[in-house]
């Protein structure tokens, strides 16, 4: 072609086909290419290491030297080296990252996280994009896949349950240990064959004059019914104290522990409510580490705001169930209907009350109490998580 005229029709050949290339790169650049990532493992304890291990394919025959990804993260994980930005909701972040990969290749990467709170989450969806070397726009894919992630209720140190109930300070240097040695001494009666020689009563014994041994019976009851509450004020507008709510959790997760570490079977009830669950928390008897874990991913989840009236759940309880059943309640509120339903409950079964926070208690008589000083909840909601549980142990634990 010749005439002043052929440079601009070459230019605008040129330009006509940049931008139909283009155009085709924007639709096809993403085909046969495919993005996985998988959390392990997928049930973590909050400040316990997990991996995040992304998988990228491309099945096509020809490279993309230059791909983005951005992943949905919750804001309270820790990508370590990860390039984590805001997102449009306040609760989650964009984990980005940068790719090069070949025709017919396989890229994978994995990155340590750390969870720093409790609940339920996932890892994406993600979203996909292939520079254009065009320049006529990326390509981009939405990958719907999503890894879940349950991280446990943060293990809340037992060694701190030392405040005796009638301290409404709770800082009196006097130790009354919650989860103490696996039996305790409460009565003597007659040896019978068969009874070993280290429950031999000696006094008992000098004062009968016929042989007389302890009567024990286990500190974490064999049959327990946990209750929850979650409410840390008694007025609606009074807001939600956040260390003293997540201590109370922490608690409660703890007991089902060592209740399920000592071989016995529990209930697990909370007036909070649960997502995609009934109105409240409610899990019935049961034992062995599935039932535990299905205890432990409820209190990942359990809201701060109550959805039914925790006295009635214990008044609900105490009516159906045995009074071989140990009720055990965790709570950084007791309102005066609370404390009628735990003295009713404790005229014909075991009551034990967790109380976190220093205000005074209404009176209950038959109720044992174990107190945890606000102080000492604040300091632990404070300080940075320290990873999964000791192993559970059937002696008296350290202070």
């Amino acid at each position: 072609m010749a005439g002043p005229f052929a440079p601009i029709v070459l230019v605008g050949l040129g330009a006509l086909f940049a931008y139909l290339a283009g155009r085709l790169w924007r639709r096809r650049a993403l085909d046969g290419v495919s993005y996985e990532c998988e959390v392990r493992p997928s049930r973590a304890w909050p400040g316990e290491r997990v991996e995040l291990a992304f998988t990228l394919r491309n099945a096509k025959r020809w490279p993309l030297p230059w791909l983005k990804s951005a992943d949905v993260v919750p804001a309270w994980l820790r990508v370590a080296g990860g390039d984590l930005r805001a997102h449009h909701l306040p609760r989650l972040r964009e984990l980005h990252q940068t790719w090069s990969v070949g025709a017919w290749e396989e890229v994978r990467r994995t990155l340590t996280a750390t969870p720093l709170a409790r609940g339920r989450a996932e890892v994406g969806p993600a979203r996909l994009s292939a520079a254009n070397p065009f320049g006529a726009g990326e390509a981009t894919a939405a990958v719907e896949r999503r890894a879940p992630l349950v991280v446990y209720p943060r293990p809340f140190p037992a060694g701190r349950l030392l405040a005796a109930a009638d301290e409404p300070s709770g800082r009196r240097e006097r130790q009354s240990w919650l989860f103490a040695d696996p039996s305790r001494t409460v009565g003597v009666r007659p040896y019978a064959d068969g009874d070993p020689e280290r429950l031999v009563h000696w006094p008992a014994t000098a004062r009968t004059g016929s042989l007389q041994v302890r009567q024990i019976q286990a500190a974490v009851a064999r049959e327990a019914a946990v209750f929850l509450e979650v409410r840390t004020s008694g007025e609606p507008w009074g807001g939600l104290d956040r260390a003293r709510h997540e201590a109370a959790v922490a608690l409660a997760a703890e007991l089902v522990r060592q209740v399920t570490v000592a071989g016995g079977s529990f209930a697990l009830h909370s007036d909070g409510s649960v997502p995609n669950g009934p109105r409240h928390l409610s899990i019935g008897a049961g034992a062995g580490a599935r039932h535990l874990r299905h205890a432990l991913e409820a209190l990942a989840v359990v809201s701060g705001y109550p959805a039914a009236p925790l006295a009635s759940l214990v008044r609900r309880e105490r009516t159906r169930l045995s009074p071989t059943v140990a009720f055990w309640v965790v709570a950084p509120y007791v309102g005066p209907t609370l404390a009628r339903e735990l003295v009713r409950a404790a005229r014909t079964r075991e009551v034990r009350l967790v109380y976190v926070g220093d205000e005074p208690l209404p009176e209950m008589a038959g109720v044992r109490t174990w107190r945890v000083p606000g102080w000492a909840a604040d300091e632990w909601y404070a300080s940075p998580p320290g990873g999964p549980p000791a192993p559970a142990h059937r002696g008296r634990p350290a202070g």
